[in-house]
């Protein structure tokens, strides 16, 4: 076998591949990161974006994320995510915001529904109180989508580190820990 010296890369396998390919670090941290989301899962939502939000919203980060909001300016225009309209108080993951939308990815979060739009009200979006610190963010597991849209019934995990709330994007990739149906121990005889 031959000594492999300096930093040798190897392609990352898919997080379902169960073989005796080589497994790379990032393999590895994907695998610890859905092992860990998988005990500490997080309060459920009602809903995920699976675009970025209507209306050309807009961001207030309140006071490091405490009490952030999103909001329009456009009034009288129900909020529609994944083609669900939230009612006050459902729980919605934002998680398609990015440099083209003009929040940006650090917007992107779990929030709650405060405001619903009505004559002259905009709705408004703030960030859940389990979800408005960096220490939040970062300790909690997959995110589960109770009913609504084409990512009903699914999860959803951080990848990216919150140093600063506001400030440092949210990315989120889909939880794809699907254990295996049935496990083989094999042991041998001395």
């Amino acid at each position: 076998s031959p000594a492999l010296t300096t930093s040798p890369t190897a392609p990352t396998q898919s997080t379902t591949d169960n073989s005796t390919k080589l497994a790379t670090t990032a393999f590895v941290t994907t695998a610890v990161s859905n092992a860990l989301a998988g005990v500490n899962p997080a309060v459920a939502v009602e809903v995920a974006s699976a675009a970025i939000l209507p209306n050309t919203p807009t961001y207030n980060n309140g006071v490091s994320g405490i009490g952030a909001f999103i909001t329009t300016v456009t009034t009288n225009t129900a909020l529609v995510v994944d083609g669900y309209t939230p009612i006050l108080g459902d729980r919605i993951l934002v998680k398609n915001e990015g440099d083209t939308s003009g929040l940006g990815a650090a917007k992107n979060g779990v929030y709650t529904v405060t405001q619903l739009a009505a004559i002259g009200l905009a709705w408004i979006l703030t960030r859940a109180l389990d979800y408005d610190t960096s220490s939040d963010i970062n300790n909690t597991g997959a995110i589960p989508v109770e009913n609504h849209g084409s990512n009903a019934l699914t999860s959803w995990l951080l990848t990216s580190l919150v140093t600063t709330v506001g400030t440092d994007a949210l990315t989120y990739v889909q939880f794809s820990l699907r254990p295996p149906s049935e496990v083989t121990i094999t042991t041998t005889g001395n």
